[in-house]
């Protein structure tokens, strides 16, 4: 270690100070991280889906719905929450912010300590729909605004309840609110373990945290995600060495990422014709059923350009407001490898934010032993979506990908936390997203 600080600083004349400090942080940030190892390949979904009827959940950011709903502190983003009620009876419904820890977990604390406003909040805009086959009541919010906002960085629930009744909880999404401080540097580089080369993905990183005053090391914390739904995640990173505000991440022990597939994609934006990827069109349920090609797990759709990575978006080809005249239909997704036998014992997971926005109970899908596949129904409104499939074992909820390729197209999102001495969570001092096209350099 003595070695490394030389090499940094041979001719300092304050060499022998800069050991000291540097061995004292070292060994703090050594000890520390054997206490909190990282973890990778697991599910952690905070939010809560308690009512069926319920449909197309989405948070849209500054007019897009294929982001993170990300917040910039004291800014004017613009945060709508936007969802369906198919039961087509108007309720009284409100929301709430809910701040949390860097993990998700609940915090000890009166609401007054983040929210500026109020508590509960009636969501004024409803509309009945007009000329689809079902019937529904669509509502949306701009729920960051000047009657109710965060004060502090972080994590956050957005909470939507009937009445104001915290027992009648319908659902609740995630979003995050920033106040950037810290620099990310990130890229992408091959693993030096050659058995990973064709599977893997290695991000290299980089942390300049020179602007938190009297920064405590070990209070910084790093949380990388792969792609929109958190399945391939590393949280709580090791830190490999700190030194003048700059925290270097050893990428090759705790950075490489399997690569997944290429999400599949279906055009679902008008229900009258056969798009790409579509096996037929039935019903189910008496509304019309739309039949994808079952997934074979054979080939890897190689792109040159980002795919939505497991976002979707509301959209129609047809010219009406989609939001309140589009459609539902079922949509029937099949997994069947040839290899089945081998994921009998398993879960197979429905990947994407579809999976999560209300079309279906539950992203696990059945086993259909006539066409000797894994099914899953979701009911989708008018749009284009993107999904893929994941393995889960129901014992020790590991989760693992059908096939890796280094190549996929990946976004990778990372996010800086830190505790101040005076703060009792863990603020959101830093964001970057990167992908694997755009941002292919190593540092």
């Amino acid at each position: 270690m003595a070695e490394l600080v030389d090499a940094l600083d041979s001719k300092s004349s304050f060499r022998k100070g800069v050991q000291v400090r540097f061995l004292f942080w070292a060994l703090t940030l050594l000890t520390f991280f054997q206490i909190n190892p990282p973890t990778a390949l697991t599910q952690d979904f905070p939010e809560e889906l308690r009512d069926k009827n319920i449909k197309s959940i989405q948070i849209i950011v500054n007019n897009s719905e294929t982001v993170l709903p990300v917040y910039h502190l004291n800014s004017q983003d613009n945060l709508i929450i936007s969802f369906d009620d198919i039961s087509a009876f108007q309720d009284n419904l409100y929301y709430s912010l809910e701040l949390r820890d860097e993990n998700w977990k609940s915090l000890d604390e009166s609401y007054d300590y983040w929210l500026e406003g109020n508590l509960f909040n009636f969501i004024e805009n409803f509309e009945f729909s007009d000329y689809s086959q079902t019937a529904y009541v669509h509502y949306q919010a701009q729920f960051i605004n000047s009657k109710c906002y965060p004060s502090k960085a972080g994590n956050y629930l957005l909470k939507v309840y009937r009445g104001t009744d915290t027992s009648n909880l319908l659902f609740s999404r995630k979003f995050y609110v920033l106040e950037n401080v810290v620099s990310i540097n990130a890229g992408f580089s091959e693993p030096l373990n050659g058995k990973l080369l064709t599977t893997h993905q290695k991000l290299n990183l980089e942390v300049l945290a020179s602007n938190i005053p009297n920064i405590i090391p070990e209070n910084l914390r790093v949380n990388v995600y792969q792609n929109a739904i958190p399945i391939n995640k590393i949280e709580n990173i090791p830190v490999q060495y700190y030194i003048n505000g700059l925290f270097k991440y050893d990428a090759d022990r705790y950075l490489t990422f399997p690569g997944n597939r290429e999400f599949n994609y279906v055009d679902l934006r008008n229900f009258k014709f056969k798009p790409f990827n579509v096996e037929s069109i039935t019903s189910y349920k008496n509304k019309p059923c739309i039949n994808l090609t079952p997934d074979r797990v054979q080939i890897n759709y190689l792109t040159n350009t980002s795919d939505l990575n497991g976002f979707y978006y509301i959209q129609s080809t047809e010219n009406i407001n989609v939001r309140t005249e589009g459609d539902y239909a079922w949509v029937k997704f099949s997994f069947a490898p040839k290899n089945i036998d081998l994921f009998k014992q398993k879960n197979i997971v429905l990947d994407g934010t579809l999976a999560l926005n209300g079309s279906c109970e539950s992203p696990i899908m059945d086993y259909d032993s006539i066409s000797k596949s894994f099914v899953k129904y979701a009911f989708l409104k008018l749009g284009f979506y993107s999904y893929n499939f994941y393995i889960q074992d129901p014992t020790t909820q590991k989760i693992d990908f059908p096939i890796n390729f280094s190549e996929t197209e990946n976004d990778y999102y990372i996010f800086v936390y830190y505790k101040y001495f005076t703060d009792r969570h863990q603020s959101l001092v830093g964001y970057l997203k990167v992908n694997t096209l755009t941002s292919n350099r190593p540092l």
